[in-house]
């Protein structure tokens, strides 16, 4: 061993531990590199994937790694010395009325924030004037450069579903990009009705493929054994019944699933169905004490993120109550004779989505078409003693919680969402056989009746333009595939 001194002014230099602190720093240096340039091979399709543009992987980024979690920072746009990019930019609800790692079903799902992993694209030639026009659009929309986040979205920050499903799939490709995107919509377990003709299971693959999204399929024999069940039990709930019987396994999935919602710690979570799009209430009065969109100073990207800012009010429902009454309107069959579609991107078309090709209803506190509302539910404010079967409504899920008056007013300042209900085309309202309109099926006279309204929403339209900018055409177009079409 060589020890080296030596003496400059009062002070001593000792080589041997200067240069073994250099050994270190050095080693340090290496495995953090190491782990950062791990993250960003693992993550390429995520940048390439986020706008469709190959050269966006390569913008200048700050990323802090530690453990588990991964924290991007994008440099400014005017930092980066690059064509300009069509920004991701997120759905802004005050104009619309609206990578990562997967575990088991069940368990701790990481999904992204605003952007998914993309499918291997590299985006073809444009023409001078679309190039030109993407630029200007991007320099127009913002001045920050927005990425999807690689941050794993916590449960807090998205929601948790519960969706019964039979014979759907024309609605259903529609209501998950739609609710993936407004909501946000992350952790999703569907029941399939035994009864059922089609699967929904091709289609709930594209987002597990692509870790959007994570899905859990139920069976009966995962939360209603009705063998099982007592004849005291069946003759007390009147299971003969075909529309009996459908009530009370809806409410036995919807138990087990806030129960799964709550152990995943999730907080806020759906129980609408396929026909059925979640919106801020856009016709809410103003009220200083509730946040709507009429008194906010903000632009919530998503129905989560309104929430979180009703959250923060001194006296509100959203705060102080974990239900919120969502009012339904009912939207009709009667079709527009003239569909503007200045928000529809090609090759989409707006007759493919219902969101679209309907508008009509027959008024905002019509009960006889609206009927009463749905609900949202933060299951990590109630109670285990409180989810039991008897406690639970599809239109109440949690009786003591939700009141029956918030939710058949479209005008009540206490209901900040509310849920637009699609009739959709005779065609598709007319496809399964449903127990709950087992009189009306495939009779025309009765859709008709549905189609006569006259007063127009159109609230909800901007969204599917806006999903597209967050998730780039291509894979859009893969997750919309077949929209709209019957098996």
């Amino acid at each position: 061993q060589i020890r080296c001194d030596e003496r400059m002014g009062d002070e001593r230099i000792d080589v041997h531990k200067w240069s073994r602190m250099s050994v270190v720093v050095v080693a340090a240096t290496v495995l953090l590199s190491t782990h950062v340039l791990y993250i960003i091979e693992s993550n390429r399709e995520v940048f390439k994937g986020a706008t469709g543009d190959d050269a966006l992987w390569y913008l200048p980024t700050v990323i802090i790694a530690s453990g588990d979690d991964v924290f991007e920072l994008p440099l400014q746009q005017e930092q980066v010395e690059q064509e300009p990019v069509q920004p991701a930019t997120p759905m802004h609800l005050d104009t619309s009325g609206g990578a990562n790692r997967a575990e088991a079903d069940g368990a701790r799902f990481h999904s992204p924030q605003h952007g998914p992993p993309a499918s291997n694209h590299t985006s073809s030639a444009q023409s001078p004037s679309s190039q030109s026009q993407q630029s200007q659009q991007s320099t127009q929309s913002t001045q920050r450069l927005r990425l999807p986040s690689l941050l794993p979205m916590p449960q807090s920050d998205s929601f948790c579903g519960c969706l019964l499903i039979k014979d759907d799939n024309h609605f259903l490709i529609e209501w998950l990009a739609y609710h993936y995107h407004v909501l946000p919509l992350r952790r999703l377990f569907v029941a399939v009705d035994p009864s059922s003709k089609t699967s929904p299971t091709q289609i709930l693959d594209r987002y597990r493929r692509k870790r959007l999204m994570n899905i859990t399929e139920w069976t009966d024999s995962d939360f209603f054994a009705y063998d099982s069940l007592s004849e005291s039990t069946q003759s007390l709930y009147n299971l003969s019944q075909p529309v009996r019987l459908h009530k009370f396994r809806q409410t036995s999935f919807f138990l087990k699933c806030m129960q799964e919602c709550k152990k995943e710690n999730y907080t806020w979570t759906s129980l609408v169905d396929t026909d059925e799009y979640i919106l801020p209430n856009h016709n809410a009065k103003d009220d200083a004490n509730v946040i709507s969109l009429k008194n906010s100073s903000s632009s919530p990207s998503t129905v989560m993120e309104l929430i979180h800012l009703g959250q923060q009010t001194k006296t509100n429902l959203i705060r102080d109550n974990p239900c919120l009454p969502t009012p339904r309107l009912f939207i009709g069959g009667k079709e527009s004779s003239t569909i503007p579609t200045p928000t529809i991107p090609p090759p989409f078309q707006a007759t493919q989505f219902v969101t679209y090709r309907y508008r009509y209803h027959f008024g905002l506190n019509d009960f006889t078409h609206n009927r009463l509302g749905k609900a949202l539910v933060d299951v990590s404010r109630v109670a285990d003693d409180q989810l039991y079967f008897d406690n639970i409504y599809v239109h109440r899920p949690i009786k003591q919680y939700c009141s029956v008056a918030h939710m058949k007013s479209l005008r009540n300042a206490q209901a900040p969402f509310v849920v637009h209900h699609y009739l959709g085309s005779f065609e598709q309202w007319s496809y399964r056989d449903d127990p709950r309109k087992w009189a009306h099926t495939g009779k025309k006279g009765s859709y008709d009746k549905l189609s006569k309204a006259r007063r127009v929403d159109d609230h909800i339209r901007p969204w599917l333009e806006e999903f597209v900018r967050q998730v780039g055409l291509e894979l859009a177009t893969e997750l919309l595939k077949d929209v709209g079409k019957l098996e």
